[in-house]
């Protein structure tokens, strides 16, 4: 019954108030009155829990995933066919959405078409990749990646105001998460941020917290995390920030390969070695 409305144009940003916390609602989208989409059972989302709720959450992590073949939809079809009717609440990119520079057409093509109902359904969190930053821009936060998703820059979604949808978090249940750009912001310490960073793992007494990026601070895979630049930095700039605070998890793209790693700390070693693996 209630109705939101955007301005005319390309790009439309409709802000939504007064939605209770965990609860299910559906929607239609209507254009001068006639209903372009929605208005069915399949077009429907859940509202985040209060802050704190300790509630079950079922994330689905994709990485480097916008090349438009069989292989994106099998592992989309994979993860429909292993959930079944429980359905990922939160969607967590971590980069290279839509192949090979993406641009406004590869994003609609690669990214947007082929997850269109898993889209209708769940929020999605993004990370620039490479591939995004070829076309887009950090700085001033322009280019299609900007343009096709908004992103918190002043908390809205729990966390620390970071002022650029380059770099965010928000709070789900009793879930940080946390969204670094490896690709084009600076990655140095003291440079903006880092120092956001750290503020926000200050700020923040959720249970559980999760940071992610698209250059993992460990790959031996298509890339290798000890001779190529944002991975370095990412391993001894941004791992002992994550580590101090007690971060649970990280996250990462870039390199076409399913890997995971032990429980390490302070591994912040170039090269890397077995130095800091704890199990």
């Amino acid at each position: 019954t209630e109705v939101a409305s955007s301005s005319v144009g390309p790009q439309h940003e409709v802000p939504i108030a007064g939605l209770n916390p965990d609860a299910r609602y559906f929607y239609a989208v209507k254009v001068d009155g006639a209903v372009m989409a929605g208005g069915d059972a399949n077009h429907t989302f859940l509202t985040a829990p209060v802050t704190g709720q300790d509630k079950k959450t079922r994330i689905w992590v994709v990485g480097d995933s916008g090349t438009g073949d069989t292989r994106q939809a099998e592992v989309r079809d994979a993860m429909l066919d292993f959930v079944g009717s429980d359905l990922p609440e939160l969607y967590l990119h971590v980069g290279d959405m839509a192949y090979n520079s993406g641009t406004d057409s590869e994003f609609t093509d690669n990214f947007f078409a082929p997850y269109q109902n898993q889209l209708r359904r769940m929020t999605t969190w993004a990370a620039m990749g490479n591939h995004e930053g070829y076309t887009s821009d950090s700085a001033d936060q322009s280019g299609p990646y900007y343009e096709g998703y908004v992103l918190p820059t002043g908390g809205e979604a729990g966390g620390v105001a970071s002022g650029t949808e380059a770099y965010y978090s928000f709070d789900y249940g009793r879930l940080h998460v946390i969204v670094l750009d490896s690709y084009e912001s600076s990655r140095a310490p003291g440079d903006a941020m880092l120092t956001w960073l750290e503020a926000d793992l200050a700020a923040t007494s959720q249970d559980w917290v999760i940071a992610s990026w698209h250059h993992p601070p460990y790959t031996k895979g298509t890339h290798d995390s000890d001779i190529e630049t944002r991975h370095i930095d990412m391993r001894e700039n941004v791992l002992p920030i994550l580590e101090a605070y007690g971060v649970d998890l990280v996250v990462g793209g870039h390199s076409h390969i399913y890997e995971r790693s032990f429980l390490v700390n302070g591994a912040y070693a170039t090269p890397s070695t077995s130095a800091g693996i704890l199990d």
